[in-house]
This record gives structure tokens, C-alpha cells and sequence, in this order.
């Protein structure tokens, strides 16, 4: 049983883990999604795809992002003083739009069914800074098939036997490169893993660590630290991404820009 109330605690935290038109496709089935996600090599016209969604235009590999449903979500929006807890990369993949995102294993989930997924069904997204060629969106497609049905990482470490959702996001776009330049690429995107004491809550979080009175999110906090027989201290030092690190210009220090602000679309 304490085994399975560790396990349960450390579930809590996912850091780094839109009412419209209707999609025009149906939504790919589970195993459609499976032989996309593995086997399945998208074509010139889906990499350059767009998809018109309200006031949202969305490009195939565009990031998109939501505020969970999961109890975890009050945790990452009280450490990153954000209402994006949760972030999925878009294809146009066998005929429908989809998100590949690490939730539970990693997979590709329909979007409208990823949006609905979201509270109060908003989400917002954001670009790389430039274009990109239809290469560089296939070689980004192909970059998360290596992690396709990888488990959940609940410690949020850095390596790939287990990966949450922005540390998944995050590494298809370091491994993507396809050019003889490739350091250049991928050290572009190495400012976006910062300690837990950068992230915009983590102040608050000290200042109130010795308080009687926890709020839900702040005691979900400290749950995972004694899940883990860590101190603040340890807890601060470590390293990941967080969802809203990859959001916007200022955010992302101009590796990603936002399309579309968080809203219903």
C-alpha cells in the first residue's frame, strides 16, 4: 500500500506532465494512430498542411497547448504561474489532424479530442521563429516515433526510457535537424530546460513553505518532494521544461512564437 500511495503521489505533478468548426476528417481509430506513429511517413503536402479552426490557424508542427483536467494541473499552474499545464506537437497525419503528446504512454490523439480534453475546451499554440521547410516538419514527425508508447515520466528526468509532455515536445524538435549544421540547431533550443527555482512560481513557493495554512496546489507540492525524500533545496535544483517555456517569444527566449492566445477559437 505505501508503495501504491507513492506511486499515486508522484503522479500529481506533470512539470516537464474550444468550442468550433468540426475537423472536416474523421478522427483516426487507436490503431491508425499506432501505424501513423510508427510506421507511417507523411508526405510533402501533409508536412505543409494548415488547418483553419475559428481564429486559429494551426501548421503542421505547431505546439498546442491546455490547462489539464488531471489534479496535477493545479500544481504546474501554481509552479509556473501558468494556465498551460499541458503541450502536444500537430500533424495532419493519414488524412486527420492529430497531437503527439506524452500522456500516460506517448501517442497521437485526435484533435478535437485533445481540445475537448483541455478546461473549459481552450487551448493556444505557438511556431517556430521561421518557416519551416516540409524536410525539417517530416524529420520532426519522424523524431517522436522512438518515444511512440513510452511511459509516463513522473520524476521528469532527463532521459528517454520514460518522458513527460514538454520534454517530449521539446526533444523531437532538438533531434529534427536535417542539415550538416545539426549543434547549431539543436543548441538553440537548450535555454528552454531551466531549474525548478527559475520557474515564475518558485518564489512564492519558498516564501510560503513554512505556512500552516497550504493551499490544495502548494500541499501537492510538497507531497511530491516527500514522495521523493527530497528537500526544497534538491527539489529546486532540478532541471526540466516546463509547458509554458515553449509558448511564446518571451517565454522561449524567440524560439517559438504565439499563434494563437489561449482561448476557445
Amino acid at each position: 500500500m505505501a508503495l501504491v500511495r507513492k506511486v499515486l503521489v508522484l503522479g500529481f505533478l506533470a512539470l516537464a506532465a474550444c468550442a468550433g468548426e468540426d475537423i472536416d476528417e474523421e478522427p483516426t481509430t487507436e490503431s491508425e494512430a499506432a501505424l501513423a506513429a510508427t510506421a507511417y511517413q507523411l508526405s510533402d503536402e501533409e508536412a505543409l498542411a494548415t488547418r483553419t479552426r475559428g481564429d486559429c490557424e494551426l501548421k503542421a508542427g505547431d505546439l498546442v497547448f491546455h490547462r489539464s483536467l488531471s489534479e496535477q494541473a493545479g500544481a504546474i499552474a501554481y509552479l509556473t504561474q501558468s494556465q498551460l499545464t499541458h503541450v502536444g506537437v500537430v500533424f495532419k497525419v493519414a488524412g486527420a489532424w492529430n497531437v503527439y503528446e506524452a500522456v500516460g504512454p506517448v501517442k497521437i490523439t485526435p484533435l478535437e479530442s485533445w481540445i475537448g480534453r483541455g478546461q473549459g475546451k481552450k487551448f493556444a499554440a505557438s511556431r517556430y521563429k521561421s518557416d519551416l521547410p516540409a524536410k525539417t516538419v517530416k524529420a520532426l514527425f519522424e523524431a517522436g516515433k522512438p518515444f511512440y508508447g513510452k511511459p509516463y515520466d513522473l520524476l521528469f528526468t532527463e532521459g528517454d526510457d520514460k518522458i513527460y509532455c514538454s520534454e517530449l515536445a521539446l526533444k523531437m524538435y532538438e533531434r529534427a535537424s536535417v542539415s550538416l549544421i545539426s549543434f547549431f540547431w539543436s543548441s538553440q533550443f537548450s535555454g528552454l530546460w531551466k531549474r525548478v527555482d527559475r520557474l515564475a512560481g518558485w518564489s512564492k513557493f519558498e516564501q510560503e513553505l513554512a505556512s500552516p495554512a497550504d493551499s490544495s496546489d502548494e500541499k501537492l507540492v510538497k507531497k511530491i518532494m516527500a514522495a521523493r525524500g527530497v528537500d526544497a533545496r534538491e527539489f529546486a535544483s532540478q532541471v526540466l521544461v516546463a509547458p509554458v517555456s515553449l509558448s511564446s517569444k518571451e517565454e522561449s527566449g524567440g524560439v517559438f512564437r504565439q499563434t494563437c492566445a489561449f482561448g476557445t477559437h
